[in-house]
């Protein structure tokens, strides 16, 4: 690792470290097979109705309608004046449940309420369901239905690590430097929004917190010129082991790609903070998002007729089973109450109390004491 060799926070041994944090080709990987997969269902659909098939989002399509989202995620989440931390995990939420599951199986107009609530949740905060239904103009059964699928689309792990914890370390050591506890202050602060809008980009799922959370400061520093950029980075991996030229190469190359990432996501946050862009993004997103309702799985389409149908059998299986549950826990009452106080052999036969009445004798008196009458 860059800066946690010794992994005080327990990153390396974090399902976060161990499970969502992919490589470049990996991650493009999966998208490709998620968006095949939806082709292929398509096709298979348009065969059995003898129609020609919907189109399907392209990658760099669902790539830009996600970037929209995540906007929309940062908007509504501004608009509850949510903390950091909050924002964060509902925005990596998003990440790797679509990393999982494809946007046309999965509306994200209909999961984002849900993930937001299931972030609140997961970071203890106090949020009632009623005021995320009555901002999405949806029923509050509609918001906890989806919290099932989205944490079988989360592999069921909600632990995230934020890249404010190591920042916060790495100022602490700044601040204790001859840098000064100014330059600290103001290049926490700029980096924090440098890192927020870094979730408009994959960064989350391909570096670990404290790679983000250094290289935020590094571009930080690159445009106020505060300090040194050699003196930060010493003083930055001042707890780390002593590196080798080599190592030292390998490292800043690797700074240099993640400040990429990082400027990418502040130009795309521009884009969307731009009022000359921001309606032209809009209609885009308006018209991705009809092309993606007509190529969405009817399973999870709660207006198509084969959602209401499987909704429909899986009520009566539930109630099936429920019955079952019933049926058996009577059948182990009766047998338990046989076995106590008697009966007939064949279940449901009449009930008897055995007595032996003709062989009872009463125990003797006690023996009376000497000198009592």
């Amino acid at each position: 690792m860059m800066a946690d060799e010794k992994d005080p926070s327990g990153v390396e041994t974090s399902t976060h470290f161990k499970f969502w944090i992919f490589s470049q080709a990996q991650i493009a990987g999966k998208r490709k097979d998620l968006n095949d997969a939806v082709k292929q269902r398509l096709k298979s659909y348009a065969a059995k109705s003898g129609k020609k098939p919907k189109p399907a989002l392209t990658l760099d399509e669902e790539r830009r309608l996600h970037e929209y989202f995540h906007n929309q995620i940062f908007a509504v989440c501004d608009g509850f004046k949510f903390p950091f931390d909050i924002i964060a995990t509902a925005q990596v939420f998003w990440k790797r449940f679509y990393l999982n599951r494809s946007a046309m199986d999965h509306e994200p107009t209909r999961m984002m309420p849900a993930m937001i609530y299931l972030a609140t949740k997961t970071e203890e905060a106090n949020i009632k369901s009623e005021h995320l239904a009555k901002l999405f103009h949806c029923k509050i059964a509609h918001i906890i239905d989806q919290e099932v699928p989205v944490l079988e689309g989360l592999n069921f792990h909600l632990k995230i690590l934020h890249p404010r914890r190591p920042l916060q370390r790495f100022c602490n050591l700044v601040a204790a430097s001859p840098i000064g506890k100014s330059i600290s202050t103001k290049l926490r602060k700029k980096a924090m929004i440098l890192i927020k809008h870094s979730y408009y980009t994959d960064a989350s799922l391909l570096y670990p917190p404290s790679q983000i959370a250094l290289c935020s400061l590094i571009l930080v520093n690159r445009k106020e010129k505060l300090c040194r950029e050699s003196n930060l980075l010493s003083t930055c991996l001042s707890t780390c082991p002593p590196r080798g030229a080599n190592e030292l190469v390998t490292l800043k190359k690797h700074i240099e790609v993640i400040v990429g990432t990082l400027e990418k996501g502040e130009r795309i946050h521009k884009a969307f903070a731009s009022k000359e862009s921001k309606g032209k993004l809009q209609k885009e997103a308006n018209a991705l998002s009809s092309k993606l309702r007509k190529a969405l799985n009817p399973m999870n389409d709660p207006t198509s007729v084969e959602y209401k149908k499987q909704k429909e059998a899986r009520k009566r299986k539930k109630a099936q089973q429920k019955a079952e549950k019933a049926k058996k826990r009577r059948a182990e009452e009766r047998e338990k109450e046989r076995l106590i106080f008697g009966g007939g052999d064949d279940e449901g036969g009449e009930f008897v109390i055995k007595s032996n009445l003709k062989n009872f004798k009463p125990r003797p008196p006690p023996p009376q004491p000497p000198g009592a009458n």
